[in-house]
């Protein structure tokens, strides 16, 4: 027999049990009106205690932070490889500074600062770099994107054919801005409701924008008006000169839809 005493708010102060229900009384985590005790086992450390905002299907972690992990974990090997014989990606490195740099420990005091925090260090940056511990790998291709990393453009020719190299840090802030995203809502989620419209949505409107009379500054008020961008944006921490009204309520809106997908 098992009985338990309550005080005026609720809280059992006394548990009364035979000797032969011991174990039950202690491990029953019901009591009155079926309230649940905790137990001290947290049930959600498989999504780092937020179910909601982590995707995970197969209930064994959170896939968006776990990908995340794995690809941030692998460039760096790779960039600690190729700067052996590469001496641009040792330059990119050696800028990022020392994560440990005060450590007296000679292996740490040798990491690459990953979690670099200035725009202006990735932007100088040849070939590969870090920004808030997302692995940036430069290329000759215009236009950015990303996916678990940050594969970004050394420039871009304008109207009048003439190249610039990319020095703006609100292009790094919004990439980071989608690494939120893809840790946040997870890898299908991403995939489909970030990576695909904004693939989508720049081809088309591109194609707009090149076969009519439209003004850049109104390219790129639509483009980053669109909800996954202007998400990007908000995560990031950028801020483009122009947006269309409730744009950032839509995109929150947006968002929140995806994460309960």
């Amino acid at each position: 027999m098992v009985k338990y005493v309550y005080d005026a708010w609720g809280v059992c102060t006394t548990v009364v049990i035979d000797e032969s229900a011991t174990d039950i009384a202690n491990l029953n985590p019901f009591r009155y009106r079926s309230y649940y005790l905790d137990t001290g086992l947290n049930l959600y450390a498989y999504c780092l205690n937020n179910p909601v905002m982590h995707l995970d299907e197969t209930g064994c972690f959170a896939k968006g932070l776990l990908f995340q992990f794995a690809v941030s974990a692998l460039c760096y090997v790779g960039f600690f490889i190729a700067a052996i014989w590469d001496k641009d990606v040792k330059s990119d490195m050696d800028k990022l500074g020392k994560l440990f740099g005060d450590s007296k420990n000679e292996f740490l005091s040798s990491i690459p600062n990953i979690i670099n925090t200035k725009e202006d260090i990735v932007l100088n940056s040849k070939k590969v770099s870090f920004y808030k511990g997302i692995p940036v790998v430069r290329t000759d291709f215009e236009g950015t994107f990303s996916f678990g990393a940050i594969v970004l453009s050394r420039g871009y020719t304008d109207d009048l054919n003439i190249f610039h190299v990319e020095s703006d840090p609100k292009v790094v802030k919004h990439e980071y801005g989608h690494n939120i995203q893809l840790m946040t809502i997870g890898l299908r989620n991403y995939i489909f409701g970030i990576a695909i419209p904004s693939v989508l949505a720049s081809v088309v409107l591109y194609e707009i924008y090149m076969n009519s009379s439209m003004l850049k500054k109104t390219y790129y008020k639509i483009y980053f008006s669109f909800p996954w961008e202007r998400s990007a944006d908000l995560f990031g921490g950028a801020t483009h000169p122009d947006y269309y009204k409730n744009s950032k309520e839509i995109s929150l809106i947006y968002y929140a839809l995806l994460l309960l997908i």
